[in-house]
């Protein structure tokens, strides 16, 4: 095995230009708005980064669910609209809703003004 497997990503903190300044921090797990906080779970967090790795694109649950899970999709899997519902209740939390928008149909995109 190599010694670099086991080392944290250098890349800690992922902002996104946003009115609100939106910050996604990967190393503590957190989204933060305007210096308001939450706290997310593992899934939730990288569901959003995807989100936020491709800001405006409409991006299918196949894609996000085999970015964020990193495993092959099946066909009805529920998981990608359990996690952005909930990741849309912690971001009401902290004043960032509007963001995760749903295209009925095909699927997400993480709108950079809400």
């Amino acid at each position: 095995m190599q010694v670099n497997q086991y080392l944290r990503p250098l890349f800690l903190i992922f902002n996104c230009q946003t009115p609100e300044n939106f910050v996604l921090d990967i190393w503590n797990c957190c989204v933060e708005v305007d210096g308001k906080k939450v706290m997310l779970n593992k899934m939730e967090m990288e569901v959003l980064q995807v989100l936020m790795e491709n800001p405006e694109r409409i991006l299918t649950k196949q894609e996000i669910y085999e970015k964020a899970w990193k495993a092959n999709y099946v066909s009805g899997e529920n998981s990608v609209a359990t996690h952005v519902h909930k990741l849309r209740k912690r971001l009401e939390q902290i004043g960032a809703e509007g963001h995760i928008e749903t295209k009925w149909g095909i699927g997400y995109r993480f709108r950079v003004k809400a």
